[in-house]
């Protein structure tokens, strides 16, 4: 299997966000060609139809409807209609850590139990019109590159997005359309509740395989399984953002070590260090 990334496939250079429109020609131009996605990625499909792969399973997708994709999907596009159109929403990993804090996250992988199996919904025109406005927008902030307040424009645009996209999720007709949860998928929804409560102070799966009947290998297995990462991606991507968070404040780097349970302040360093590149007291200093 030759897969591609998905930041490579539409070439957006170093962009943090890319946003475009993908016309019939556009779409054969990129077909079968396997990627992989470590964004998020927003597909909304404004005319015509198309196919593609999503996880290995052939999906048809009609106009009006949103495909979210997050990191670990894999897809292909296939065939589309001639009047096929839709608009791509692409935010690379690097601007999605500087983007969530901890409460975003939580919310995020609550609707990743829902979408990582099924990541794709109907919508009706009025929501519709209203998300290509957004995006619309966001179009804009982007080419605005002089602006000295570039990264904090397009972080205020894309929280426009994604609260305009949680509403239409968290509307009650749209959640009629969505299977009740598997006994996995509620399991999964408990250990993510338990983490949001523990995850400063627990940093291992163990804690919470224990507290939730099951054995550590068999956490991950169903974790992995249900939302395409790992319940040690989970925890560390709590800890990373809270870090973050709390590396904004007066609290010392020695207070933000004891204050998330980290051994000392070098292993506090070593973790943040392998997540953003950089040492705490460099984060800060920028």
């Amino acid at each position: 299997m030759n897969l591609i990334n998905a930041v490579d496939l539409f070439n957006i250079g170093g962009q943090l966000v890319y946003c475009n429109r993908i016309t019939s020609t556009e779409f054969h131009q990129l077909a079968n060609r396997e990627v992989f996605v470590t964004s998020m990625l927003n597909i909304l499909i404004t005319k015509g139809e198309c196919t593609l792969t999503i996880n290995n399973k052939n999906i048809h997708i009609p106009t009006n409807h949103i495909i979210q994709l997050s990191p670990s999907h894999q897809f292909t596009f296939i065939h589309c209609s001639d009047d096929f159109q839709c608009e791509i929403l692409l935010v690379t990993r690097l601007f999605i850590e500087q983007m969530y804090n901890t409460e975003s996250i939580y919310k995020r992988v609550k609707y990743g139990v829902r979408l990582y199996q099924h990541p794709y919904f109907e919508i009706n025109n009025d929501d519709m019109v209203i998300l290509k406005q957004r995006l619309e927008m966001m179009q804009s902030v982007i080419n605005r590159t002089n602006h000295i307040y570039h990264n904090e424009l397009m972080y205020n645009a894309l929280i426009g997005f994604y609260l305009e996209l949680g509403n239409i999720l968290d509307n009650e007709n749209n959640r009629k359309l969505y299977p009740d949860p598997s006994r996995y998928e509620k399991k999964v929804l408990d250990f993510i509740s338990l983490l949001t409560e523990h995850y400063r102070t627990q940093h291992k799966v163990d804690f919470y395989a224990e507290h939730l009947n099951y054995s550590t290998h068999q956490l991950t297995r169903i974790v992995q399984r249900v939302m395409g990462q790992t319940p040690s991606d989970l925890i560390f991507d709590m800890l990373y953002s809270e870090a973050r968070s709390l590396l904004r404040t007066s609290l010392s780097i020695q207070q933000i070590t004891q204050k998330l349970n980290f051994s000392d302040q070098s292993a506090f360093g070593k973790f943040f260090q392998r997540r953003s590149g950089i040492s705490p007291a460099h984060f800060r200093r920028q």
